[in-house]
C-alpha cells in the first residue's frame, strides 16, 4: 500500500475544488493534490453546454466547458498533482484520507490540510417514492443532459419532466431543440424552484406547458414508459381525487432537488447541518481543524461563480493553515436562521473581518426586509425567491458590534410594493436576460407603440436589453455538432452573439448537419454567418478533448 504525506489533498476536482488548489498555491504552499473520482476535471461543467457561467467571476457569458477551461489552463501551469479515477472510501479526524484507484491500487495520504470539495448529487426516484412500474425512460434531469450533450444519446421523443429545478427547466429547452416533444414540467410547489431567467428562456420563450402544484401520482409502462399520470397537490400536499389525469409519455426526468455528497464527511467526524452540508466559519473551516469544505457540499449554489468564490476561500485559508497563520484565537460568533430564512452559511464568523453571508428564504415574498437582531443591520428587496441565493457582505465595524450568537430574519411588508400605474398605459413587463439578477423590466409604449420610458432595470444593459426584446428579441444558441472522433462524438458550440429567437429552431436544423474532422481550439469558427445573421457559431471545447489539457 502507498503512503504519502501532502500539505493539502483536495478531494473533488469540480469548480470548487480547482478554485481551492489554484488559491493555496498562488497563497504559498506546494506539495498540493487534488483527488477526483472522474476520469477528468471540471465536475459537470462539460455536460453543461449552456450559456450563463462566467457573468460575476469573468464578466463574461461563458458555456459551462469554457468556464472549466479558464481554470484547467491556469492549473497546468501549477506544480500541482492530480489523482483520477481514483475514490475516496475513508477520511479520519487526523486528516488520513483512504483512497484506491486501478493503477496504484490502496493509497494512504497524510494531509496537513484538506479541502472538501465533493459538489451535490441529484436526488433519484427512490429518494421521492413514485408508485407504479419500474420501465425504461425515467431518468435524472443530470443524467439525461450528460446523454444528450456529451454520450450522443436521445433520452426520448416525447418528455414529461418532475421539478422545475434550473437544470430541469435548461433541459426543457434543450430536448425541444433537438426535435422533442416536453409535454409538462411538473412542479409540487406553487411557483417555479429555478432562476426567474431560466423559466422566461427555456419555458415561456417555448410555451412549454407549466403544472404548479401538481406531482406524478404513477408510472405506468412496461419494458418501456409508456405514461405518466399527474394529479393537483392540496395544502398538506396529497394529491386532490378527481385531479387526475393522463400523459403519454416515453421518457420522465427527475429534476426534484440536489443533495450535497458527505459520505466521507461523515466518516471524518464533520459536522453537518440540517441541509446536509459541513458547517463552516468564515474561513470556510469545519469543526475538525484543518479540514475546509466549498462549493455545493456546503450548500447547493445557484450560480458557479459563487462556487468558484468559496473553493478560493477555502484554498487560501488551508494555505494559511499549514503555514500556521490562520487566526484562531478571535471571538466566533454564532449565526442562525430566523424567520422565513431556510439557512445562512457560514454558520460562525469572527469579529475583526469583513464577511460574506450566503442564504436562502424559505418561500418567495415582496417588499421584505432582511434584518440582523432588528436593528443592527436591514435592507430592503422588492423581492425574494428560495431559488435565488442572497449574498450579504458584512463589514467589521457591524460584526464587532454583535454578540456571541446573532440571527438572520426575512420580515415581510404588510403593505404591498408599489404597481405601476397601468390606467390608459400600454405596459409591458418583460425579464432581462443579460445578467442572472433577472430584473423585471417595465416598459410603457406610447399611443403609436413607440417607447415612453423603460423602469425597473439596475443597469444600463438592463435598458438596452429591454429595447431589443419589446421589437426584434434574441437569443445566445449553444448545442452540439457530431465529429469524426467516437470517443468525442459531439463538440459543444455556441454563436458568438445572440441571434433572431425566431431563427433559432432554423440554426439548430443548420448545425445538424455539421461533422467536425479536424483539430479546432476554443473559440475557432465552425459555421460563419449562420443564416446570413452575421453570426458565426463557434466551439466550446477544444476537438479532440479526451480528459484534460
Amino acid at each position: 500500500m502507498q503512503r504519502i504525506e501532502v500539505n493539502l489533498a483536495i478531494i473533488g476536482g469540480g469548480p470548487a475544488g480547482l478554485a481551492a488548489a489554484i488559491s493555496a498555491y498562488e497563497a504559498g504552499i506546494k506539495n498540493i493534490i487534488i483527488i477526483e473520482r472522474d476520469e477528468q476535471l471540471g465536475g459537470l461543467l462539460y455536460q453543461c453546454i449552456h450559456n450563463g457561467f462566467g457573468l460575476q467571476y469573468f464578466k463574461k457569458d461563458l458555456s459551462g466547458p469554457e468556464y472549466a477551461w479558464n481554470f484547467l489552463e491556469k492549473l497546468h501551469e501549477l506544480d500541482i498533482e492530480v489523482y483520477l479515477e481514483t475514490m475516496v472510501t475513508d477520511i479520519t479526524p487526523d486528516k488520513e484520507i483512504t483512497a484506491v484507484n486501478s493503477e496504484k491500487g490502496a493509497i494512504v495520504i497524510d494531509a496537513k490540510s484538506i479541502v472538501l470539495a465533493m459538489g451535490c448529487r441529484e436526488r433519484t426516484r427512490g429518494a421521492i417514492n413514485i408508485p407504479g412500474s419500474r420501465p425504461a425512460g425515467v431518468f435524472t434531469a443530470g443524467t439525461a443532459q450528460r446523454f444528450i450533450n456529451v454520450e450522443g444519446y436521445f433520452p426520448g421523443e416525447e418528455v414529461v419532466i418532475l421539478g422545475s429545478g434550473d437544470i430541469g427547466m435548461i433541459m426543457a429547452r434543450r430536448l425541444t431543440l433537438e426535435g422533442a416533444k416536453v409535454k409538462a414540467v411538473v412542479e409540487i410547489l406553487p411557483y417555479i424552484g429555478g432562476l426567474i431567467r431560466n423559466e422566461n428562456q427555456c419555458l415561456k420563450d417555448f410555451n412549454i406547458p407549466t403544472y404548479l402544484k401538481h406531482t406524478v401520482t404513477k408510472i405506468h409502462g412496461n419494458e418501456r414508459i409508456e405514461k405518466v399520470t399527474i394529479a393537483e397537490l392540496d395544502e398538506k400536499m396529497q394529491p386532490i381525487s378527481g385531479t387526475e389525469r393522463d400523459i403519454k409519455c416515453d421518457t420522465l426526468l427527475l429534476s426534484v432537488g440536489l443533495i450535497p455528497e458527505n459520505e466521507v464527511s461523515k466518516k471524518a467526524n464533520v459536522e453537518l447541518s440540517d441541509i446536509g452540508g459541513p458547517i463552516v466559519d468564515e474561513n470556510m473551516q469545519t469543526n475538525i481543524p484543518g479540514v475546509f469544505a466549498a462549493g455545493n457540499v456546503v450548500h447547493v449554489h445557484d450560480l458557479v461563480d459563487y462556487v468558484t468564490l468559496g473553493g478560493e476561500k477555502a484554498g487560501k485559508c488551508a494555505s494559511e493553515y499549514v503555514k500556521n497563520e490562520l487566526a484562531s484565537s478571535k471571538r466566533k460568533i454564532k449565526v442562525s436562521a430566523g424567520e422565513n430564512i431556510r439557512y445562512v452559511v457560514p454558520q460562525y464568523i469572527s469579529e475583526g473581518e469583513d464577511v460574506s453571508l450566503y442564504l436562502r428564504v424559505t418561500k418567495p415574498a415582496n417588499n421584505v426586509e432582511l434584518k440582523i437582531n432588528e436593528d443592527v443591520w436591514e435592507k430592503h428587496y422588492d423581492e425574494v425567491k428560495p431559488s435565488e441565493m442572497i449574498k450579504i457582505d458584512l463589514n467589521k465595524k457591524v460584526i464587532n458590534n454583535l454578540k456571541d450568537e446573532f440571527i438572520v430574519d426575512c420580515m415581510i411588508n404588510e403593505e404591498e410594493v408599489n404597481e405601476v400605474s397601468k390606467d390608459n398605459k400600454d405596459i409591458r413587463t418583460i425579464i432581462c436576460l443579460s445578467c442572472p439578477l433577472g430584473c423585471k423590466i417595465d416598459v410603457t409604449l406610447d399611443k403609436e407603440g413607440e417607447i415612453e420610458k423603460i423602469e425597473g432595470n439596475t443597469c444600463p444593459k438592463g435598458e438596452d436589453y429591454a429595447r431589443q426584446e419589446m421589437f426584434s428579441p434574441e437569443r445566445v444558441l449553444t448545442a452540439t455538432v457530431r465529429t469524426s472522433d467516437l470517443d468525442q462524438p459531439l463538440l459543444p458550440v455556441r454563436t458568438n452573439d445572440a441571434v433572431p429567437k425566431e431563427k433559432i429552431k432554423e440554426c439548430m436544423k443548420k448545425l445538424s448537419k455539421v461533422v467536425v474532422d479536424e483539430p479546432l481550439d476554443i473559440g475557432d469558427v465552425v459555421l460563419a454567418n449562420i443564416l446570413d445573421t452575421g453570426v458565426d457559431v463557434v466551439t466550446s471545447l477544444k476537438f479532440p478533448f479526451h480528459g484534460n489539457i
